[in-house]
């Protein structure tokens, strides 16, 4: 494992705090980016205050981000490590519905949002791991 820091709301109710965490290892098709620039918008800030659905606790606010690929997993060929990366909010998906196979899987009916919904898989932190999709 990884391990991580970052800025996350422990509970709906408390300030963010200074958080240690581990990430998962890069896989053969991910890249681990260093995280350079982050957006955190209203939406993230809803998010952190239970405003529109239970969140996922603990939760680090943020999404959109920027950075520089550090490394890639041995399968991935169109990022190199040095690179400039940018992920949006949805960075996985079902890999199996028609919209995915036309090269749209940010709108798959079963896209999964990552960054802002679940666990500890929010941006504004040092690095990120995420799978390339390509």
């Amino acid at each position: 494992m990884i391990q991580a820091k970052a800025y996350a709301a422990q509970t709906p109710e408390t300030d963010l705090a200074p958080w240690d965490f581990e990430r998962r290892e890069v896989g053969p098709h991910d890249v681990q980016i260093e995280i350079q620039y982050c957006g955190v918008c209203h939406s993230d800030l809803h998010q952190i205050k239970n405003d529109w659905f239970p969140g996922i606790f603990p939760m680090v606010p943020g999404h959109e981000i920027v950075g520089k690929i550090i490394k890639v997993g041995d399968h991935v060929k169109k990022f190199k490590v040095n690179e400039l990366a940018g992920v949006g909010c949805m960075v996985d998906s079902c890999q199996v519905c028609e919209t995915v196979k036309t090269a749209w899987s940010n709108t798959a009916w079963k896209a999964i949002p990552k960054l802002t919904t679940t666990k500890i898989a929010a941006a504004c932190l040092p690095m990120v791991v995420i799978p390339t999709l390509l």
